[in-house]
């Protein structure tokens, strides 16, 4: 067998062997490992998330704040004219 063919195998045969679906069962105490690590995460990201999330408002905000601004203008000056 050519090397292409060997390779193509063995590409075949790993797509099946990553469909099945294995079940994973863990046990209270794992359980409870995975809970206080997911809330020892948790409890380091939040505050770097909602200063992140801070940031982003106060630039976004002012940035959408005029371009409502602006639309209402338009909005405004086209009545005008409507009424001249």
């Amino acid at each position: 067998m050519s090397k292409q063919t060997c390779f193509l195998i063995w590409i075949v045969l790993m797509s099946f062997a990553c469909c099945t679906k294995q079940e994973v069962r863990l046990t209270r105490v794992e359980l409870k490992l995975v809970d206080s690590l997911y809330r020892q995460q948790r409890d380091l990201l939040i505050p770097h998330l909602d200063d992140s999330c801070k940031t982003i408002r106060e630039k976004r905000l002012q940035t959408l704040m005029d371009s409502i601004k602006e639309v209402r203008i338009e909005d405004i000056h086209e009545m005008i004219k409507q009424y001249e």
